[in-house]
């Protein structure tokens, strides 16, 4: 068994991921982990952080920003600034994300597409999408991003990519104790909320589209992904995380429902992980490390099971 998965990758990147290198080896089967955040660096092209590398953009204040991730677009032609600013002006009542989603996706697509899933009319939502084109657009920053890391990671690290950190587990345990106070004065599930609030930021506060935009450009690039898979030779199977993870924007359960009816419509295989991640939980046996959410010893085991049951039932 290999394993190709990189951490804080998109769905795009994971495309990229299977073209330059998965691909090459030729697998029977090849599992894709999703869980929400997946979903929305796949539509965050520009990563922030505070003091990053000493690198500033003074359109986003003291914040640190390189664009490192490359963009989906679902459209046959870029639009023009003209264009953009005409789309504003007919929709002046709309907040900005409308105008984010208009650079990525045709408005009459996505209100079509919207309607297909509100009617549950699957099989049409798959052969639309096949239809909608599909551009990548590379990330703008990508070769400073490399160059500005190296000369960081000599500087402050010795040139290692990793070093041990005394305090985070203190700081991480502080986090969680704050997420919990958050939670228990928390009136509104964000699950309920997400309509009002569909926004996703990894820093930039002008880097998210809604999360309509945001489900059917992954659903695309699942989509190129998925094929690509299935004329290699592999079987494609999806594992659901959305159900398990923190509350966040996205509509989880919207999202796992999505994933399973169009897998199932797709030719590819669908676990809902989340199932025996949130059983394991409500036992009182976290699958999860105490500092953060990543999967810990005991995760990575229910992780594992799953895939071997799934090798099991087709070997």
């Amino acid at each position: 068994m290999l394993n190709f998965g990189v951490d804080g990758s998109g769905v795009d990147q994971m495309l990229l991921n299977w073209n330059h290198f998965a691909e090459k080896f030729d697998p029977d089967f090849l599992f894709l982990y999703l869980f929400e955040k997946n979903y929305l660096r796949t539509v965050s092209s520009i990563w922030c952080q505070t003091g990053f590398f000493g690198i500033d953009n003074v359109q986003h204040g003291d914040q640190k920003c390189l664009g490192i991730r490359p963009s989906i677009i679902l459209r046959r032609k870029p639009i023009s600034r003209l264009e953009l600013i005409e789309y504003r002006a007919q929709n002046a009542l709309n907040d900005k994300v409308r105008s984010l989603d208009f650079w990525y996706v045709d408005p009459n697509t996505l209100d079509k597409i919207n309607e297909l899933i509100e009617f549950n009319k699957h099989q049409e939502l798959l052969q639309h999408i096949k239809l909608l084109p599909f551009r990548e657009v590379p990330p703008r920053d990508y070769e400073r991003f490399i160059k500005e890391q190296n000369k960081y990671l000599e500087k402050y690290m010795n040139g290692k990519r990793m070093v041990k950190v005394g305090n985070l587990v203190l700081v991480s345990l502080l986090n969680k104790v704050n997420y919990s106070i958050e939670k228990i004065f928390k009136t509104k599930p964000l699950e309920d909320d997400w309509r009002k609030n569909p926004r996703y930021t990894s820093g930039n506060l002008s880097d998210s589209l809604s999360w309509k935009a945001t489900n059917l450009v992954n659903l695309k690039t699942l989509q190129v992904l998925g094929d690509k898979i299935l004329n290699s030779g592999s079987e494609f199977i999806i594992m659901d995380s959305f159900q398990f993870h923190n509350e966040s924007i996205p509509p989880t359960q919207f999202a796992s429902n999505q994933l399973k009816s169009f897998s199932k419509f797709s030719g590819y295989s669908y676990i809902p992980l989340y199932e025996e991640l949130n059983a394991s939980l409500k036992q009182g046996v976290s699958p999860t490390w105490v500092y953060d959410m990543h999967l810990n010893e005991i995760g990575n085991e229910i992780f594992a099971k799953s895939m071997f049951g799934f090798l099991e039932s087709k070997l």
